[in-house]
């Protein structure tokens, strides 16, 4: 049974007691570090957390050989991954680990075996990946120094594509498939407009190409005849 701790002070009592805020702050953070920092409370978390770890055959191996309990190998696993994910290399290694490699491995093995439903799974999972992509682009150049965003980012990613894409499935049909569904005709308009434009450019290029050509052409022949003696 956990002792009850002592109240915390509040404003009122401040004001009627005629307590200074400084004295009040400090006891208030003395009551609250005594509360964390209480064996009890430690105990019962690292017995969690040891429940937890033991389930996990790697941890609970590397527990058995090295003696260290598993709760503290599993703080130590945890620490090293956060300290490489705020790592420019580890953040990217895992970025392209869960985001690009493992699902185009997944997407071969669909189309080599011809797996119709894992093929549909990663074909949603890829344009769910697109538009995150260049929304990610989009918030990193509007706010740069948005706190936790990479390790967002990563989480965000594995999320996606875990258990077969199954969340990548379900943002592409809840989300992403409405939203298209109704901008789909004025996007295929202005693409039509675009690839038309385009195609416009590429013919006068081809022309002024051509009329170039022949005038180069033309000059240079023109300048070896000349060049010839009679």
């Amino acid at each position: 049974v956990y002792k009850r701790q002592p109240q915390l002070c509040g404003w009122s009592r401040m004001s009627t007691q005629g307590e200074c805020a400084e004295d009040c702050l400090r006891r208030n953070r003395n009551n609250i570090k005594g509360f964390v920092s209480s064996p009890i409370i430690i105990k019962d978390i690292m017995e969690k957390l040891n429940e937890y770890a033991m389930k996990r055959d790697f941890i609970k191996s590397l527990s058995e050989k090295t003696g260290v309990a598993a709760g503290y190998i599993l703080i130590a696993i945890v620490l090293v991954v956060v300290v490489l994910l705020y790592n420019g290399f580890g953040g990217l290694f895992a970025l392209l680990a869960f985001g690009f490699l493992y699902p185009a491995y997944m997407t071969f093995k669909a189309l080599k075996y011809d797996n119709r439903e894992l093929l549909v799974n990663f074909g949603k999972f890829w344009v769910v990946m697109g538009f995150g992509v260049a929304l990610h682009e989009v918030i990193e150049w509007l706010a740069p120094e948005l706190p936790l965003f990479g390790l967002l980012t990563i989480v965000g990613t594995f999320m996606l594509v875990k258990s077969q894409a199954s969340a990548a499935v379900y943002v592409y049909d809840t989300l992403i498939t409405p939203t298209l569904g109704k901008l789909e005709p004025s996007i295929d308009s202005t693409l039509s407009s675009v690839e038309g434009a385009v195609e416009k450019e590429k013919e006068e290029f081809a022309g002024v190409k051509d009329k170039v050509t022949g005038a180069v052409t033309g000059a240079v022949t023109g300048a070896i005849t000349k060049s010839k003696p009679s």
